[in-house]
């Protein structure tokens, strides 16, 4: 009888400690108050924080990145109007340097 009781009282303490956890993790959700009626069409009304600057920025900087693509291709597209895109080659640009050092 007194191995039931221990366990009876155990098992009342658990379900104490669970119910306080799931009563705290209900309480840290709120509903947003929509004074709108159920008019979910304003977003912005139910908004409570407005964008901070950085926000504001980084969404504007996203967007004109979505803009430039497509702008330049490599190879195709150059810098300057009418300029030509020369071909890459290390090692003769390694050479071209060590003739005009050496004189």
């Amino acid at each position: 009888m007194k191995g039931s009781k221990n366990i009876n009282k155990l098992l009342c303490f658990l379900v104490s400690i669970l119910l306080t956890a799931c009563i705290e993790v209900s309480l840290s959700f709120s509903i947003p108050n929509n004074s709108n009626n159920g008019n979910n069409n304003d977003i912005s009304s139910s908004r409570k924080n407005p964008l901070t600057a950085a926000q504001r920025a980084r969404r504007e900087e996203e967007q004109r990145r979505i803009e430039r693509t497509g702008e330049n291709i490599p190879g195709k597209t150059s810098a300057i109007p009418g300029a030509k895109d020369f071909e890459l080659n290390v090692e003769r640009t390694e050479n071209e340097w060590l003739q005009q050092a050496s004189g």
